[in-house]
């Protein structure tokens, strides 16, 4: 049987949790999400784009993106333990205490590409989830989606 899916994001400012571990760049699952992301996207993909990665965590994107050439890059995570954390490993980004949701209701100017890695499993309502990521793309953007997995896990 599988568990609810865990939808609260003040879960990840529980003691117990430290992303800086599980979520720092050399975990294996980061390394994972980025050698995926290098499968499917071309190699000036992110080149001279403005880029928001929602649900950005501690900023484990971050120096990746910064490699393929981004311009611009602004993280939107709801967890202020991860905020902190984000951005005391990495000054140089705006990283934006929001949910998407209340994020795409400040209406920023519209990004180039949205990254949205293990997001949507938490997200009870993905229709309004793909209608907040289309409000803060250009009508040209690109979106780059990883979903978790139930049943594996790394």
């Amino acid at each position: 049987m599988n568990e609810p899916q865990a939808t609260d994001f003040r879960q990840y400012d529980t003691p117990e949790l430290d992303w800086r571990v599980r979520g720092a760049e050399d975990w294996p699952s980061r390394v994972f999400f980025r050698n995926e992301l290098d499968s499917v996207a071309s190699p000036d993909a992110f080149r001279g784009k403005r880029v928001v990665d929602i649900g950005s965590g501690v900023g484990q994107l971050f120096n990746w993106l910064k490699e393929k050439g981004a311009a611009e890059i602004v993280g939107v995570e709801p967890s202020e333990k991860n905020v902190r954390a984000s951005r005391e490993l990495h000054p140089g980004v705006e990283t934006v205490q929001a949910t998407l949701s209340d994020f795409a209701g400040m209406n920023p100017e519209p990004f180039d590409t949205a990254t949205v890695l293990m997001v949507l499993e938490h997200i009870q309502d993905i229709d309004a989830a793909f209608r907040d990521i289309g409000a803060v793309l250009k009508k040209d953007g690109a979106c780059y989606v990883i979903v978790g997995n139930n049943d594996f896990n790394i």
